[in-house]
């Protein structure tokens, strides 16, 4: 008889679902082997989660601390966050 144990994971995950955060993060990680993006792209990206409300700082802290690329994560998502909503 096999048993299967169950992953843990801090994997921000909302239901079975990924979280914008983990697919943030997971993107950033894809990037670095693949070259998908440049940093104008990653930054639009980021803009359009904060503009819909869905970008949860701790949880991308946290997520990109745990997969040792936080400082390529905040290099991309600090000049979104700086930015000063005009409305």
């Amino acid at each position: 008889m096999t048993k299967i144990d169950s992953v843990i994971s801090q994997a921000p995950l909302d239901g079975h679902y990924a979280t914008p955060e983990k697919v943030l993060v997971d993107l950033v990680v894809e990037n670095e082997s693949l070259g998908l993006m440049d940093s104008s792209e990653f930054t639009a990206v980021f803009s359009g989660v904060k503009q819909a409300g869905r970008l949860d700082m701790p949880s991308i802290t946290r997520y990109s601390l745990r997969k040792e690329i936080q400082d390529k994560v905040l290099s991309l998502v600090n000049p979104v966050l700086s930015e000063i909503d005009v409305s």
